[in-house]
């Protein structure tokens, strides 16, 4: 009698995961579309990447996993090329933005980075393939995400697809914001996050009140009133989550030494500046320096000590 040969659903779930976890992503993906006990193996399982990196291009999806990289192609007849370590293998009626969509879903669910920079000119078409993709899926869980690239409406789609709780950082990258700016400040995403990079264009500062939630942000912005430092004085500085922030300031509509002296009535001693300032509730060690020899650039920076 000839005893049925054992696969790898067979074996002890502790000894299948352990395989499992051996596997590459393109592996993982792979064992993936064999059934529907492996599939759910492995979802089950989980992939841990620290950080993925997609890249969008005219006519092509470039995916990083730590530093592991695939590319998706479109074929001239509709399917998809995909390269893997110089490996090429062709996917038969799969546009190649659905093919790395729908591989991206399976891994984004254990990942805590995701950084998407579009480079491609009908982007627009792209970002609702992705968000028509991923929406099923509304639970994603990553704590950092950057946008390089997207306009504001595409980041407004992009943003509600995470999970607002475990959302700790936002990094908008030449995002151009304009009076749409408003409408983000709405999003639960917004709300939760700890964290907010907004860099390479400029912030507006009429609306810098909105980013006193966070215990840190980091902004870069054409002109720095003196308004909105007396806000940051005011409001911002009084709040017990405030923990530090860094404005990177390129017109000098503001003198800094007319900066310094909002925190310190009496200051005198040059442009660039490092000083201690109380309020009722807490300590903060302020400064500010050129960084740029050519133009006339600032770094303003308050951190609480």
């Amino acid at each position: 009698m000839t005893s049925k040969q054992q696969t790898l659903l067979d074996l002890p779930i502790s000894i299948a995961n352990q395989v499992l976890e051996k596997l590459g992503p393109v592996e993982i993906l792979t064992c993936r579309k064999v059934c529907r006990s492996l599939r759910t193996a492995i979802d089950k399982l989980g992939t841990h990447f620290n950080k993925i990196s997609i890249r969008l291009w005219d006519n092509s999806v470039s995916v990083d996993f730590d530093g592991i990289g695939i590319n998706y192609c479109n074929e001239f007849n509709g399917g998809s090329c995909v390269w893997f370590k110089k490996q090429q293998k062709t996917i038969e009626g799969v546009n190649y933005i659905k093919a790395a969509f729908i591989d991206l879903k399976i891994l984004l669910r254990h990942t805590s980075q995701l950084y998407i920079s579009s480079r491609e000119k009908y982007r627009h078409n792209t970002v609702s393939y992705f968000v028509d993709v991923l929406k099923e899926d509304v639970n994603i869980h990553v704590e950092t995400v950057t946008l390089n690239k997207f306009s504001f409406d595409d980041v407004l789609l992009i943003l509600p697809l995470f999970n607002s709780q475990t959302l700790e950082e936002i990094l908008l990258w030449e995002t151009v914001a304009a009076d749409e700016f408003e409408q983000i400040t709405h999003l639960d995403q917004w709300k939760n996050t700890k964290k907010f990079n907004f860099w390479i264009c400029s912030f507006e500062c009429e609306h810098i009140e909105y980013l006193f939630h966070f215990e840190e942000f980091s902004i870069y912005t054409d002109e720095f009133p003196i308004q909105s430092a007396i806000k940051v004085r005011d409001d911002l500085l009084t709040r017990s989550t405030f923990q530090e922030c860094t404005i990177f300031i390129v017109k000098a509509n503001l003198k800094p030494v007319e900066l310094a002296q909002i925190f310190q009535a009496d200051y005198s001693d040059g442009d660039a500046f490092k000083i201690n300032y109380s309020n009722y509730n807490s300590n903060f060690a302020i400064h500010c320096e050129d960084y740029s020899f050519v133009d006339d650039k600032w770094k303003f920076v308050i951190q609480r000590t």
